[in-house]
């Protein structure tokens, strides 16, 4: 059994495919990538955390969260300086921009300095991820 599980996502057929770093093959809901001859080339990257939304999900880098507050919202970030994850928090305003056209995974930046430790998503319910649309 492998210990790392990672996901990509396809930004050309916009799909999410799952598997780890000794499969060849990466399940998706559209069937199979094939990863042996570069099939992950051009894909976003993203590592499970090993741990588990309250939901029993679980949770990746990029998953997103919702607060308490309204359109409050947290993003599991891998923080390089710390190497963890965190949570990182943002408000809907700050994601998708005045227009509220989404902002892609690429364009993201740290938007708090004060990232909160991983252990509340038990408790949590992941949402989504970075590049499915975000709706209040």
């Amino acid at each position: 059994m492998d210990r790392f599980k990672f996901r990509a996502w396809d930004g050309q057929f916009k799909t999410m495919a799952y598997g780890s770093l000794t499969q060849d093959r990466w399940y998706s809901k559209t069937g199979f990538l094939d990863v042996s001859s570069g099939g992950l080339e051009g894909c976003d990257i993203m590592q499970c955390t090993g741990l588990k939304d309250m939901e029993g999900h679980h949770v990746f880098e990029g998953d997103r969260f919702e607060g308490e507050e309204p359109q409050e919202y947290y993003l599991v970030v891998w923080n390089a300086n710390e190497a963890r994850f965190q949570l990182d928090y943002y408000g809907f305003d700050e994601y998708t921009g005045e227009g509220g056209q989404e902002v892609f995974a690429s364009e993201i930046s740290r938007i708090d300095e004060n990232m909160i430790d991983m252990s509340s998503v038990s408790v949590m319910k992941v949402i989504g991820n970075i590049y499915q649309a975000l709706t209040p």
